[in-house]
């Protein structure tokens, strides 16, 4: 009876401490979980396993207290904010709150609120499906976080259609820009003879002067000349009908003349054209313009380098 006695002690005493063990593992898993994020964490699925432990220990994990003082410093970031890149204080805040405590549901809400207000709508979906997963399910607060990634999901297909507008409305715009030194449109000083006529299609007019220089006109009012010897656009020059084509300053063929030192700036060089009777500025930044009875005949955008050598030569002035 004695031997029984002492037998059944032993067997729950080791009943009691596998019992223990037992109770203590998963805490200790999620440390080492913990760990092993905070050398990973872009791990989205190592995070979410957190969570989901996060959830089925009870009583819930304490929260560090390192933690905590992240997570109200985060509160205050958030609260003082006045634009969207104060918010990335709070986000910075919140996101060391969670690499303490990746389980803490309320720094997940928080810090998607702040994603949000910053204007990064994706990692804010992100972070609000985290806090879903670390909310009990079917509870009120699940039923916030769902609605909320709908509200996301909502302002995310509005940023798409304005971003799309906006592109569009650049690309127009940037299709009859004229960037001295670079662009007429499409068409960029540099490119070779074949890109030229890949864009612009096959020219009404090829004119060659020498060995040294062969120009391109189409009837819409667009000139190239290409330098021989570079294989390359050496300038594209506009005039006629192109009157769609501008400079960022709003010039175009058939502006006013003095439209051109009133919103260009004085120019480099400047002067009466010799045999023509119109007036011709140049800038150095690659630019020409001929005016001629009060308006502008043509803008011609150029090689840079070729200002003194080629476009501006004072021999053209009178």
């Amino acid at each position: 009876m004695k031997t029984f006695n002492m037998l059944g002690s032993f067997m729950l005493m080791i009943l009691a401490h596998s019992a223990s063990v037992h109770a203590q593992a998963p805490r200790e898993q999620l440390k080492l979980m913990v760990e092993q994020l905070q050398k990973t964490p872009s791990d989205t699925a190592l995070r979410e396993k957190i969570i989901k432990l996060g959830t089925e220990i009870k009583p819930a994990p304490a929260i560090p207290e390192e933690a905590n003082r992240a997570f109200v410093k985060g509160g205050v970031f958030q609260k003082e904010a006045k634009d969207a890149s104060a918010y990335e204080m709070a986000i910075a805040a919140y996101r060391e709150a969670l690499r303490i405590a990746p389980w803490w549901a309320d720094a997940y809400f928080n810090l998607a609120a702040a994603q949000e207000a910053a204007g990064n709508l994706v990692e804010a979906t992100a972070s609000t499906k985290l806090y879903l997963a670390a909310v009990p399910a079917g509870s009120a607060d699940a039923r916030e976080a769902q609605n909320k990634l709908y509200a996301l999901e909502a302002k995310g297909e509005i940023a798409a259609k304005s971003a799309a507008k906006t592109a569009a409305e650049t690309r127009a715009k940037q299709a009859t820009q004229i960037v001295p030194g670079q662009r007429i449109g499409s068409l960029m000083v540099g490119m070779t003879p074949g890109k030229l006529r890949e864009i612009a299609g096959d020219p009404s007019d090829t004119f060659k002067i020498g060995q040294w220089w062969t120009n391109y006109t189409w009837n819409e009012g667009l000139r190239a000349s290409v330098k021989m010897s570079l294989d390359a656009v050496d300038s594209l020059q506009v005039f006629g009908a192109a009157t769609q084509f501008r400079t960022a300053e709003g010039l175009a063929v058939g502006s006013p003349e003095s439209d051109i030192r009133s919103k260009l700036g004085p120019p480099d060089r400047s002067g009466r054209v010799k045999n023509e009777g119109g007036n011709l500025y140049c800038y150095r930044s690659g630019l020409r313009l001929y005016a001629r009875e009060g308006r502008v005949s043509y803008i011609e955008v150029f090689r840079p380098g070729g200002f003194d050598q080629t476009y501006c030569e004072a021999r053209f002035f009178e």
